[in-house]
C-alpha cells in the first residue's frame, strides 16, 4: 500500500486583531491515527465529562500521550476545536498505562447504515480474522505472551446514513444496539467496529493508541475489507504504537516514507514488529521476555531467529546513536536476524538496521543501506557493513542462517558530554489541602549525560513562599550517566496560605558542571473546605425485636448521621422517642454531637406494661438538628409475646419392643413456626422410669426425639411431656404411645 506522510493536527492560530478569549478544557484523551491511501494523520479528542468532543490542535509536535490519559487544556475555540497557545498548555492530571499482555478481552460490532445494509462479509469471517488470524499473529509477535479473546456481533442497521463520516455518533449507537442484543460492553477492553467501504470516511482503518481497559476501551475502526492487513495494522496503534517508516535514499538523498519499512505490519508489510516496537510494548527487554543486548564496546553478538521463542540468546542489540545534551533524549541503532518463518514467511532473511528515539515513540526508522540503488535496500548481507562516522560505529554481518546471525559491532570509546538532567515531580497536581497541611511528592532525576562520563552528583533545591518549609528525603543524588534515581520532596503550606494553586519548582544541578540543571514542577491547591449543611439521617436497629413477654425490656441502637460537608462544624442532635400508651422508653443520651460527615449512637430502652397483648408495635424516634431543626425519623418493631404453643405427637399410637418411638414437637409463636429453639423431652415408661432429651426446632419449628425401645422396656402406656422456653416466655404439651 503506498502512502503518504504524516499531517499531525498542529496548524491553526487565533486570527489577528483582539486576542481571543482562553478557554479550559478537562476530560479523558483519546489519539486517534487516521490511516488512508493519501497518507496518515494523528487526532488528539478530549472526551469531558458532560458528554462534550473537543479536538486539539498543536502549535508543535503533540505529546506522546495514550488514549484514556486524563489532560488538561488550555487554548482558543474555534469552530469546537481548541487551539492551543503552546505544548505547555497541555497538562496530565494521570497518564494511561499500556495492556499489552495476557488475553485481550475483544469486541467485534458488525454495523451498516440505513442508506447502505449491506453485509459485505459473514460475522463468521470477521471472528476468524480476529480471534484465528490477528490473534495468532499478535501471540507469535510476543512470544506468547498476548493474544485476543471474544465475540462477534451484529450487522445492526443504525438508523443514520452513510453520508456523513461520524464515527464518534455511529460508536454510540453501535454500543447501544450491542447492549440492546445482550452484550456487557463492560467485558471487553478492547472494541472493534466493522461498517461497509463508504467513500465519506477517507480511512481505510482508524485505531486509537493505546486504551485496553473496560473503562478507557481501545477502539478500531475498518472502512470496508476486514482483513489481517487492516485489522493486526490498526490493533498495532491500539496496543499503543505508531508507524514504522523508511527513509528511501538514493544519490540524489533521502526521502521519508511514512509506512516505508518493509518488513513490519506497523509499515508496508503483515510481518513481525520490528525490535524499537516490541520494546515499547514489553515483548522484548522487558520481565522475562527476550532480551535486547545494549552494546557499548567492540564485540560479536550472536542474535537468535527473530521470530521463535526465546533460547536464552538476545533477539536484537542496540548501540546509541546520539544523546541529545538538552533533552536527554536517547536515539538508538537497532539490529535484528530475520528468518523467513512464521508470519515473516514471506520475506528474505538477513539482518536488519533501524534507527529510534526512546523519547518518541513516532520515531522507529529502517535504514537504507544501499545509497546508490532504488527503492529499500534494507538487509545488512553477510559479509556487508555499515558504518556511522559521525559516532564512530560500524557493525559488519559475519554470518547468518535459519536460527540466527553473528554481527560484528565496532564502537568508538564514548567521550564524555555533560548534559542537563531531567527532573519529573509527581504526582503533577495534590488534591485539595487545607492551608498548613504537608504532602510528599516524588521527585525523578534523570542523569541525561553522554555514556562516557561517570556518575554525576545532583544537588537538589526548591524556592517557596514565605511561611512554607520544605524537606527532601535526599538532598542530593549519585546517578549513573544514563540512569535516574528519585527521592521524596515534602511540603508543608503556610498555616496561612490563601485558596489557591502553588507551583511547586524544583531544581537538580549538577556538581561536575553547574551549568548543567533541570528543574520540574508540580501545584500544591490549598482549598478552604466550604461549608454545605445537610439534613440528618437517623436508624433504629434491629428493625424488629425478638420476641418478647409481656414487662419485657428490649434495647435498640439509634445512630444519628451528620450529612454536612467537612468545611462544617460539629452538629448537635437532639432525640425524642415514641412508644405506645402505657410503655416506657429510655434513651441513654437525649443529645449527640456529630462531626461532618460522621455518625454517632446511642441506646433506647423499650419496656412494653406486664398487661400488653400479643402482637407487634411501633417504636420510633426523631432526631432534631439544633442549628437549623432539620429532622429525620426512623421505627422499628417490638414484638409481644406470651406464651409459646406446642404441638406434640407420635408418629403412631402404639410401638412393639426393639422398634424406635419417634416423638415430634412444633413450636409456634402464634402461628409462625420458633427455629432455634431448645426442647426438652421427658418421656415415663409404664413402670415409672424416667428418660429426657433436648433437641433444638429446626427452620419449621419442629423438633424430633427418637427413643429406642428394647426388649427389657416394660409394656404399656407411656406418657410424654414437652417443654420450651424463649426470652422467658414458656410452652408446652403432652402426648402418649402404647408399647405392646
Amino acid at each position: 500500500m503506498a502512502m503518504g506522510g504524516l499531517d499531525v493536527q498542529a496548524q491553526g492560530r487565533p486570527a489577528q486583531g483582539a486576542p481571543a478569549a482562553l478557554s479550559d478544557v478537562e476530560g479523558e484523551l483519546e489519539v486517534q491515527v487516521e490511516d488512508s491511501a493519501t497518507g496518515a494523520r494523528i487526532k488528539h479528542v478530549v472526551h469531558t465529562s458532560t458528554g462534550e468532543h473537543v479536538p486539539l490542535r498543536f502549535t508543535g509536535r503533540p505529546p506522546n500521550l495514550l488514549t484514556g490519559s486524563r489532560v488538561r487544556a488550555r487554548g482558543t475555540l474555534s469552530n469546537g476545536t481548541l487551539m492551543l497557545t503552546s505544548d505547555a498548555s497541555v497538562q496530565t492530571a494521570t497518564l494511561a498505562s499500556l495492556y499489552t499482555f495476557g488475553v485481550q478481552p475483544t469486541l467485534v460490532i458488525l454495523i451498516n447504515f440505513q442508506d447502505n445494509p449491506s453485509q459485505p462479509y459473514t460475522v463468521a469471517s470477521a471472528q476468524d480474522v480476529t480471534f484465528n488470524q490477528t490473534s495468532a499473529y499478535y501471540l507469535e509477535n510476543s512470544y506468547g505472551q498476548t493474544s485476543l479473546s471474544g465475540t462477534t456481533v451484529g450487522w445492526f442497521t443504525l438508523p443514520v446514513n452513510s453520508t456523513v463520516c461520524d464515527t464518534s455518533l455511529w460508536t454510540t449507537l453501535a454500543d447501544q444496539a450491542a447492549t440492546n442484543a445482550g452484550v456487557n460492553l463492560s467485558s471487553y477492553g478492547r472494541r472493534i467496529y466493522g461498517f461497509p467501504a463508504t467513500s465519506a470516511c477517507s480511512f481505510w482503518g482508524l485505531g486509537t493508541v493505546g486504551g485496553g481497559s473496560p473503562a478507557s476501551p481501545s477502539r478500531l475502526w475498518v472502512n470496508g475489507m476486514f482483513s489481517l492487513r487492516v485489522v493486526a495494522h490498526e490493533m498495532g496503534h491500539n496496543y499503543g504504537d505508531f508507524h514504522s517508516h523508511a527513509n528511501l535514499c538514493d544519490t540524489t538523498g533521502c526521502t521519508f516514507d511514512e509506512y516505508g519499512d518493509d518488513r513490519d505490519t506497523m509499515g508496508a508489510l503483515t510481518a513481525h514488529f520490528n525490535a524499537f516496537q516490541k520494546e515499547r510494548l514489553g515483548w522484548l527487554n522487558y520481565g522475562t521476555s527476550p532480551s535486547i543486548v545494549t552494546v557499548t564496546q567492540n564485540s560479536n553478538i550472536w542474535l537468535d531467529a527473530y521470530e521463535t521463542l526465546s533460547n536464552g540468546a538476545p533477539k536484537a542489540l542496540k548501540v546509541l546513536k546520539s544523546l541529545d545534551p538538552v533533552t536527554g533524549a536517547k536515539t538508538w541503532y537497532y539490529a535484528e536476524a530475520r528468518t523467513v518463518r512464521g508470519f515473516d514467511d514471506t520475506l528474505t532473511a538477513g539482518v536488519v538496521l533501524h534507527t529510534a528515539s526512546d523519547a518518541d515513540p513516532n520515531s522507529s526508522n529502517e535504514i537504507d543501506h544501499d545509497l546508490q540503488g532504488t527503492g529499500l535496500q534494507g538487509l545488512l548481507a553477510v559479509g556487508r557493513t555499515f558504518s556511522d562516522p559521525a559516532t564512530g560505529l560500524s557493525m559488519t554481518t559475519l554470518s547468518a542462517d535459519a536460527t540466527g546471525a553473528l554481527v560484528n559491532v565496532s564502537v568508538t570509546p564514548a567521550s564524555c558530554t555533560r548534559a542537563n538532567p531531567g527532573l519529573v515531580m509527581s504526582p503533577a497536581q495534590t488534591p485539595s489541602l487545607t492551608a498548613g497541611s504537608a504532602f510528599n511528592y516524588t521527585v525523578a532525576v534523570t542523569n541525561n549525560d553522554s555514556s562516557g562520563c561517570t556518575a554525576g552528583v545532583f544537588n537538589l533545591g526548591t524556592v517557596l513562599p514565605a511561611g512554607w518549609s520544605y524537606l527532601f528525603g535526599s538532598p542530593a543524588l549519585t546517578i549513573n550517566a544514563g540512569s535516574n534515581a528519585s527521592t521524596t520532596l515534602k511540603i508543608t503550606s503556610a498555616s496561612a496560605a490563601a485558596n489557591g494553586s502553588y507551583a511547586i519548582v524544583t531544581k537538580a544541578t549538577g556538581t561536575a558542571d553547574p551549568a548543567k540543571a533541570g528543574s520540574g514542577s508540580a501545584m500544591y491547591v490549598v482549598s478552604a473546605p466550604v461549608c454545605t449543611g445537610g439534613s440528618p439521617t437517623v436508624s433504629l436497629s434491629p428493625g424488629q425485636s425478638s420476641w418478647l413477654k409481656p414487662g419485657s425490656t428490649f434495647t435498640y441502637t439509634l445512630s444519628v448521621g451528620n450529612t454536612d460537608t467537612a468545611g462544617c462544624a460539629s452538629a448537635t442532635f437532639n432525640m425524642t422517642a415514641g412508644v405506645p400508651g402505657g410503655w416506657t422508653a429510655a434513651l441513654a443520651k437525649s443529645s449527640l454531637v456529630v462531626a461532618p460527615g460522621s455518625s454517632a449512637s446511642t441506646t433506647l430502652n423499650v419496656t412494653s406494661p406486664a398487661s400488653a397483648t400479643n402482637g407487634s408495635y411501633s417504636v420510633s424516634t426523631v432526631a432534631t438538628k439544633s442549628v437549623t431543626g432539620q429532622v429525620a425519623s426512623a421505627s422499628a418493631t417490638y414484638v409481644v409475646l406470651s406464651s409459646l404453643t406446642m404441638q406434640t405427637s407420635t408418629t403412631q399410637t402404639s410401638y412393639s419392643r426393639n422398634e424406635s418411638a419417634v416423638i415430634i414437637a412444633k413450636v409456634l409463636a402464634g402461628s409462625a413456626p420458633v427455629a432455634g429453639a431448645t426442647v426438652t423431652f421427658k418421656v415415663t415408661k409404664s413402670n415409672g422410669k424416667v428418660v429426657t432429651g433436648q433437641v433444638v426446632t429446626n427452620s419449621s419449628g419442629s423438633a424430633t426425639y427418637t427413643l429406642s425401645l428394647s426388649k427389657k422396656d416394660p409394656t404399656g402406656s407411656y406418657q410424654v411431656n414437652t417443654a420450651v422456653s424463649l426470652n422467658g416466655i414458656s410452652g408446652s404439651g403432652a402426648a402418649s404411645f402404647t408399647v405392646k
